[in-house]
């Protein structure tokens, strides 16, 4: 049996089975209102195992300011490990100018990894430049972007080569599953 537990706004998917966003099979569901842990919500879905399957998405509006100096996305959390499922960033108040591109970072095998490499010739003002597009969008060599992180890392966006300039903001979205040790 799947079950998808309905959290804030978005589904969450247990076993693969998609479903309409707010419906759910099975016997569990999760009142908007509230904020559960993942362990929680696997609880209450009456799931057995390690947690996988729970999809989230967070998506932030950084300054370039903010982008240039290196801010978190994701703040590490004990026992939880997340794996990149699709990511996009757009550029606001103009084009993105003079640096080599703007990394979404995290830690796997404890060293620093590069999960998307937004070139800035990408980032042009309010267009979606989405994880894998041409080459400007790039992941990880040989998918490698799409294994799971280190436990309890950030996630990180940080500028490449010289500070951004010309754009005012850097929207990152983010949709990731978060998989519970």
């Amino acid at each position: 049996m799947s079950t998808i537990v309905r959290e804030g706004t978005a589904a969450h998917v247990f076993a693969g089975t998609d479903l309409a966003p707010g419906s759910y099979a099975g016997s569990a569901a999760v009142h908007p209102a509230e904020t559960p842990t993942s362990a929680e919500i696997l609880a209450r879905a009456g799931v057995a195992g390690d947690g996988r399957g729970i999809l989230r998405t967070v998506r932030q509006r950084f300054t370039v300011a903010q982008v240039n100096a290196g801010v978190t996305l994701l703040a590490a959390r004990p026992g939880v490990q997340r794996r990149m499922v699709d990511a996009y960033m757009v550029a606001i108040g103009g084009n993105a100018a003079t640096a080599t591109g703007v990394l979404l970072r995290g830690t796997r095998g404890g060293s620093a990894v590069t999960l998307m490499d937004a070139k800035v010739a990408g980032l042009t003002r309010s267009t979606i430049l989405r994880l894998g597009t041409a080459t400007n969008g790039l992941p990880e060599a040989d998918g490698v972007s799409m294994t799971a992180l280190d436990v309890n890392t950030a996630v990180t966006v940080i500028k490449d080569g010289s500070d951004v300039a010309t754009a005012t903001h850097i929207d990152v979205s983010f949709t990731y599953e978060e998989i519970v040790t």
